[in-house]
């Protein structure tokens, strides 16, 4: 007759090794896939930062209106500033973005503004950066057009 096993578990010793080795893949896959997930947020927004600039370039072609777009918080505004530049920030409200995340923020030294003709008033740039990362984007304007780039670090202050 044969004897029959009760022992068909797993003992104490096994399921310990085997969180562990669970912990240590978690370990390894989370810390990555967080930086991926904070660096695709950052460029999305700074994608959506390119349109906005872009959108008020058209805007002022498009309408023959001076237009700013104006970095607040975490808010970015264009506005229609008519037949006027000396105001940048003010007039009338075109479209804005907030942003939904609390690790990113806007910034520029100055409003980024565009003549009647799509052409940039001043040289300046707007920001998004990333604090959980320590990355930014900006979005250059200067008379020869828009640009953008990205790099790590806090946000420049000119490009």
């Amino acid at each position: 007759m044969k004897y029959l096993n009760k022992n068909k578990g797993f003992s104490l010793m096994e399921m310990m090794v085997v969180i562990a080795i669970l912990a240590i893949l978690t370990y390894i896959f989370v810390g990555p896939g967080l930086r991926w997930y904070y660096q695709y947020e950052l460029y999305k927004e700074g994608e959506s930062l390119s349109y906005m600039v872009t959108y008020a370039k058209n805007y002022a072609i498009s309408n023959s209106a001076y237009t700013s777009v104006c970095a607040s918080g975490n808010t970015i505004t264009i506005y229609n500033n008519g037949y006027s530049s000396n105001s940048p920030c003010s007039g009338q409200m075109i479209d804005t973005h907030s942003l939904t995340n609390g690790y990113l923020s806007y910034s520029s030294p100055t409003p980024v503004s565009f003549s009647s003709r799509g052409i940039s008033a001043q040289n300046s740039n707007i920001c998004v950066q990333s604090s959980a990362i320590n990355m930014y984007y900006v979005v250059c304007v200067s008379y020869a057009g828009i640009r953008e780039t990205s790099g790590t670090g806090s946000c420049p202050s000119n490009c």
